[in-house]
């Protein structure tokens, strides 16, 4: 199981259906298990097929064995670090956040971007399942079947407003600050007995 941690944009109201842009959004990393340069590859590979792929929007530092071929694509819009603010639109503005981690401490963006109205495709098998199985089932591939990736943003983007807004509530009742105090205190509480 994950170690809880609450998201700091509960005090935000949980939009309803707040205006999409049509990109899908990901927060990316140099770090190898977080994916990054196999999502820019199959983007690129995906749009070479696919005319109707949305722009993946790319927040951060991209490794560098992919940093030509993203420059290269007009699907790929390279974003720097933004501020809190800008990070938050660009959240409730994209189609879906994509987290192609094959790794995850807890997975915060996940429950961040359903706070803001957009629903998630992660890696099956990491922590993200596990933090979002509450409320949904949908968005989960495989990273051995590039295809499901795709599937899964088309099933996401499916998904009614209405539902989004239900799944941020739902999360917000469970990842909030004064339930993930509690569920902190109650194990202190065991372990000092």
């Amino acid at each position: 199981h994950v170690t809880y941690e609450p998201c700091l944009y509960e005090a935000i109201p949980q939009p309803v259906d707040p205006p999409k842009h049509g990109y899908a959004l990901h927060l990316a990393s140099r770090e190898p298990h977080k994916r990054t340069a196999w999502l820019i590859r199959q983007w690129v590979e995906e749009g070479a097929r696919n005319p109707a792929l949305p722009a993946l929007h790319v927040v951060g530092s991209l490794p560098e064995d992919v940093e030509q071929l993203a420059s290269s694509s007009a699907l790929v819009e390279r974003l720097p670090f933004l501020d809190d603010d800008a990070l938050r639109s660009q959240f409730s503005s994209a189609r879906a956040l994509i987290l192609p981690s094959e790794i995850e401490g807890f997975g915060l963006p996940a429950i961040e971007a359903y706070y803001l109205g957009t629903p998630v495709c992660y890696t099956r098998g990491t922590s993200i399942e596990e933090v979002l199985e509450p409320v949904t089932a949908r968005g989960g591939f495989s990273l051995d079947e590039p295809s499901s990736l795709f599937a899964a943003l088309d099933d996401v983007s499916r998904i009614p407003p209405q539902d989004i807004h239900d799944c941020g509530l739902k999360l917000r009742e469970i990842y909030a600050a004064s339930s993930v105090a509690e569920r902190m205190m109650t194990v202190f509480a065991a372990l000092s007995r």
